[in-house]
């Protein structure tokens, strides 16, 4: 008898190999590449008690009065004694690390058989700007301060990712866990989850069944931090008033830029966009697959519509118009999968792709090619998918041998390697291979009172401090706690009765009371910089001992070009302190 032992090849590109593969490489662009003070860090302060809101602010209630899990999270690791700085590094990177796993999971639920260089799609996706085709609202991975909805976005297409490979454990903990991440999104997810079971297989309903204790463990999870958030951080307004429906209506309609809806530019967009997808679904082979997203897009034209009927009702926190972006992505996503998932499509699309890096990354950077490319890689990969599909329908591609086929495998290895290394090396620009330059670059854009001279002296001032328009973060900064912050006055709509309290704040100190805003401003701003600027600029010292008694705060925050009648109590390259003496 022979008792030879099967030996079995290891594949260092393995699924697991290449999940990993993904998460350092979505670590590594987030840790060291993108520069950006991430909004749950402020958050984290205020919950450590780092943070003295001894007079109460309208700020505070953004910091605290919002529940979320990650900065609860977060304010631990401040807590045990890690600095803003380190947090801020930890989370772009962790941050990174999720929405390329969100990718890369979704990406590969797509395709028929895994192929070795999947998991460098992520990073072609993230490099061009593949994904953001938002009709109004963007849609962000990780180059963005706004950590939460990040977060929520990625966690949302990650369930799906799960859910169509037949991951029901991870897919329902995350669907468990994710009303502590997102409530909005969470909303969203439920819906669409609840859809998916009511139209698929019985034995998705078995599935689900015999996991769902991994659902509740979610859900318990979700609970704790629900109770944290009740008993530990909600602050109860001072400041009600019987103006406040109105005033808060008033806002909505005229200042929030957050949940802007849409124009007929807009329209055009969407449907454009769905009768595409339409087409394409029907094509697809993959029963679950198309079923998701049959399910996306018509639940978004439904979601829509109702939108757009009952518009003038308070459905804005449930932002419609972010939900669209989900069929948006995905499906984005699966032509691009579709492409790659053919030897002959995919060589093609590469040696495209190789032409754009070679020509445009050795005069520009990628986020210039944004508005040239993010529009037109949807469109012509598109019309190639749908080109090259009724070929095949048709009978018309070429067939190839098995000698042509190792040549057009070996070709397309080599155009993605030189791919990948003209868009982490031009694309982004040496600093993300010379790990020095990238750390240094990071640590000076969220550089605060730690490692700063100017804000570790504002720091030591101990009071409250005024903001001017775009200087975003100045609690973060200064370790200071802030009147209020312009550029995040979005959150109002969830504290309708703090409304009257901030547009008193707003008309007196700012000069724009929530029924003063000109027309000419538009939707995309807050309050334009010179507006403002022009204003404190002739405001007397008196005046400005006048608010800072009547308002508590003991100093202001401006750029360095702003000129006030104040005596400068400290500056630097960017910005002045003033402290107003009463």
């Amino acid at each position: 008898m022979n008792n030879k032992v099967v030996t079995r090849k290891k594949n260092f590109f393995s699924f697991r190999n290449q999940l990993l593969l993904t998460l350092l490489i979505g670590f590594f662009i987030g840790y060291f590449h993108i520069g950006a003070i991430q909004d749950i860090v402020e958050n984290a302060q205020v919950i450590a008690g780092l943070i003295n809101y001894e007079n109460l602010t309208p700020q505070i209630y953004f910091q605290k009065n919002l529940w979320s899990l990650p900065p609860q999270i977060c304010s631990l690791f401040l807590f045990l004694g890690m600095s803003e700085e380190q947090l801020n590094l930890l989370v772009t990177g962790g941050v990174g690390a999720l929405s390329f796993l969100s990718i890369f999971i979704l990406f590969t639920s797509f395709k028929k058989e895994l192929s070795w260089y999947d998991f460098l799609f992520p990073v072609i996706f993230f490099s061009y700007k593949l994904f953001n085709f938002a009709p109004t609202y963007d849609i962000s991975l990780m180059d963005t301060f706004a950590t939460s909805g990040v977060i929520g976005f990625s966690v949302s297409v990650l369930i799906i990712g799960l859910f169509l490979r037949r991951s029901f454990r991870s897919g329902l903990f995350l669907l468990g866990l994710l009303p502590s991440i997102h409530p909005v999104w969470s909303f969203w997810m439920a819906i669409i989850c609840l859809i998916m079971l009511f139209t698929n297989r019985y034995d998705y309903w078995l599935s689900v069944v015999k996991n769902k204790w991994y659902l509740i463990t979610g859900l318990i999870l979700s609970l704790i931090s629900a109770l944290i958030f009740l008993k530990f951080q909600m602050v109860e307004s001072p400041w009600v008033s019987d103006q406040s429906e109105r005033l808060i209506a008033i806002f909505k309609r005229d200042w929030e830029v957050h949940r802007v809806g849409f124009d007929l530019k807009n329209y055009i967009t969407l449907f454009w966009g769905i009768g595409i997808y339409s087409f394409l679904i029907s094509s697809i082979e993959k029963k679950p697959v198309r079923r998701i997203l049959q399910i996306l897009t018509y639940t978004s034209i439904l979601f829509y519509l109702i939108s757009f009927i009952f518009h003038s009702m308070n459905t804005s926190s449930l932002m419609f118009q972010r939900f669209h972006n989900l069929p948006i992505f995905i499906m984005s996503i699966y032509v691009f999968s579709c492409l790659f998932s053919s030897r002959v499509y995919t060589s093609l699309m590469l040696v495209g792709f190789s032409f754009l890096a070679f020509y445009y990354s050795g005069y520009k950077r990628s986020d210039e090619l944004i508005n040239i490319f993010k529009f037109n890689a949807i469109v012509y990969t598109t019309v190639l998918y749908l080109f090259f599909t009724l070929m095949k329908v048709k009978g018309l591609v070429f067939k190839f041998d098995d000698k042509s086929d190792i040549a057009i495998n070996r070709g397309m290895n080599s155009f993605l390697a030189i791919l990948i290394i003209v868009v982490l090396y031009k694309g982004y620009g040496v600093e993300i291979i010379n790990t020095d330059l990238a750390f240094s670059y990071n640590k000076k854009a969220i550089s605060n009172y730690h490692s700063n001279a100017f804000f570790k002296q504002v720091s030591e001032e101990n009071g409250v401090i005024v903001s001017c328009p775009n200087c975003r973060h100045v609690q973060y900064l200064t370790k200071n706690p802030v009147l209020i912050e312009v550029d995040t006055m979005d959150d109002l709509s969830y504290f309708p009765s703090i409304s009257s309290r901030f547009n008193e704040i707003m008309k007196d100190i700012y000069g724009y009371g929530f029924a003063d805003r000109p027309d000419s401003w538009g939707n995309q701003v807050h309050i334009p910089e010179n507006a403002i600027q022009e204003l404190w600029e002739k405001r007397s010292k008196e005046d400005w001992k006048r608010l800072s008694y009547a308002y508590t705060f003991k100093g202001i925050i401006t750029p360095i070009e702003w000129n006030l009648k104040l005596d400068i109590t400290y500056k630097d390259a960017k910005y002045i302190y003033y402290r107003i003496e009463n």
